[in-house]
């Protein structure tokens, strides 16, 4: 993350006191004014330090991390199987499989 009261050209974002208008357009940033006038340009402020650099979607996807297994204790696994009423038939395969 990165400090959140400036924007990206360094300007510091006076929230409480002069902030009057907030947009957002894309994920990771938003935009702000601190007047309701169409004569100040919009300024942006990132969120994160990639989306600054980069849309850190693209550059940056998602990836499922290996499947772990953890070992369960016993009274816990015991404890499931007593749950296995309140459970839907449908589920009692994943509860069993533990």
């Amino acid at each position: 993350m990165v400090k959140k009261s400036v924007d990206s050209s360094g300007e510091k974002i006076q929230f409480r006191d002069k902030l009057r208008w907030i947009k957002v357009e894309e994920f990771g940033s938003y935009q702000y004014k601190h007047s309701l006038t169409d004569e100040e340009a919009w300024k942006k402020r990132f969120v994160c330090y990639q989306v600054a650099l980069t849309n850190c979607w693209d550059r940056h996807p998602m990836e499922l991390l290996p499947r772990r297994n953890l070992p369960l204790n016993k009274s816990k696994v015991e404890d499931i199987k007593k749950q296995l009423q309140f459970i839907p038939s449908v589920y009692h395969g994943l509860y069993l499989s533990l």
